[in-house]
């Protein structure tokens, strides 16, 4: 029996001059560690769960403001700032998702070194940001 693709990751890199980039620092600004906190978390349970998107309803906004603790309030508007400022896709979220082409062309690359097999399925054409 075949077993099915695996989505998630239990391991993503990050760039060593991320807080040298301009979305980041902007959203430090504005937010300071909680939104730096939030947006990691956020990545966190993107890459894990799914891969490459997260379904932003009431339970992933609990989650979030749970774990951190920060109010629920709070974790919107960084969301929000987040797609504002281009770390998530501003379209995308207004349907749900967060994303963002960044976010997927980071996770084909991981897959693609995993040398994970069906690569060209693992991300759903309805949120596909990249060619």
């Amino acid at each position: 029996m075949a077993r099915p693709l695996r989505t998630g990751l239990i391991y993503f890199n990050i760039d060593a001059n991320r807080y040298q980039n301009t979305k980041i620092k902007r959203l430090k600004h504005s937010y300071g560690v909680a939104g730096l906190a939030v947006y990691d978390y956020v990545l966190c349970q993107i890459y894990g769960d799914e891969g490459c998107y997260l379904e932003w309803d009431d339970v992933a906004r609990f989650n979030v403001t749970e774990y951190l603790n920060v109010k629920e309030t709070l974790v919107q508007e960084i969301i929000k700032y987040c797609a504002y400022v281009g770390l998530f896709d501003k379209e995308l979220l207004s349907r749900g998702i967060i994303t963002s082409a960044s976010i997927q062309e980071r996770y084909i690359f991981i897959c693609k070194n995993a040398r994970r097999k069906g690569i060209d399925k693992l991300i759903p054409k309805q949120i596909k940001l990249i060619a």
